[in-house]
């Protein structure tokens, strides 16, 4: 089976190790955000304008996570 070493140079790179650790976190957040915000938009009777700035909000995260190259489900 393949295998993927990471590898950084501690403590001057302790950041970006902290950042790949707590990888599945943040996306498990990102997923969270969107998940509410889709059911908030669906579900819920909002005025016009909360709708619209629930629906920017998501606009944003999808075209953000997209410009990255990662995905949400």
């Amino acid at each position: 089976m393949p295998e993927g070493t990471l590898r950084f140079q501690l403590p001057e790179e302790q950041f970006e190790f902290e950042t790949a650790v707590d990888a599945a976190k943040w996306y498990h957040v990102a997923v969270d955000v969107d998940e509410y915000l889709r059911q908030q938009i669906k579900y819920k009777s909002l005025s016009s304008d909360v709708f619209k700035a629930l629906q920017d909000v998501r606009t944003m995260l999808h075209e953000t996570v997209t410009e990255e190259g990662l995905q949400l489900p």
